[in-house]
């Protein structure tokens, strides 16, 4: 997914939101090789909270890739409550009304910028999550961490080699035999949690 000619503007922030295994696998055959109740929970929290005093109607964005949008099941697409946005460079794909498509993340951001989604989250998939951790303007890391080897065919970018840090860590939690914890990582400018928060 390459950039834009004609960049939106550079104060943009992406969040990326993703949950790996301790390889840095995150999918099987097109397929989360995990099902973390608890991380479900997190993921429609994060992605779907905006402020109280937010205007009538205010959304965040969700940006994906067309393979990940497939994954999700038709009965929950487009993910509700959210401004869904399929990055994909085929031009005969069918989605519903109101959810957007376009070949970059710059040509995404631009037709975003219209809607003024509060928050801007990258879902993935693998190419997707590549494209962001080479976009500067990616710089909040949302990183559920999963114990174990999965045997994962797709595997995101190593954050540290990527500049990003650790700055928040939650308690493990245990689903049936699989161990996670839900991290918070951050690049550029930020220097705390304090400063991520509102």
């Amino acid at each position: 997914m390459s950039r834009s000619s004609s960049a939106p503007s550079p104060d943009t922030i992406l969040e990326i939101i993703v949950a790996s295994d301790d390889r840095l696998g995150i999918g099987r055959g097109g397929t989360l090789p995990w099902h973390l109740k608890g991380d479900m929970v997190h993921f429609k929290r994060l992605t779907c909270s905006v402020p109280v005093d937010s205007p009538k109607g205010a959304l965040n964005a969700v940006v994906m890739g067309r393979k990940t949008w497939e994954s999700i099941p038709i009965r929950f697409r487009p993910l509700p409550g959210r401004l869904n946005h399929v990055l994909t460079r085929r031009r005969d794909i069918d989605l519903p009304e109101g959810v957007l498509s376009a070949p970059s993340f710059d040509d995404a951001l631009l037709q975003l910028r219209s809607h003024r989604p509060l928050r801007i989250f990258v879902l993935g998939g693998g190419e997707i999550y590549r494209a962001a951790f080479d976009d500067p303007r990616s710089r909040i890391l949302h990183w559920t961490r999963v114990r174990g080897d999965h045997g994962c065919d797709t595997h995101l970018p190593d954050p540290i080699a990527a500049g990003f840090r650790r700055i928040e860590t939650k308690a493990p939690e245990l689903e049936g035999e699989i161990e996670f914890r839900i991290e918070r990582w951050c690049r550029g400018a930020f220097e705390s949690k304090e400063d991520l928060d509102d």
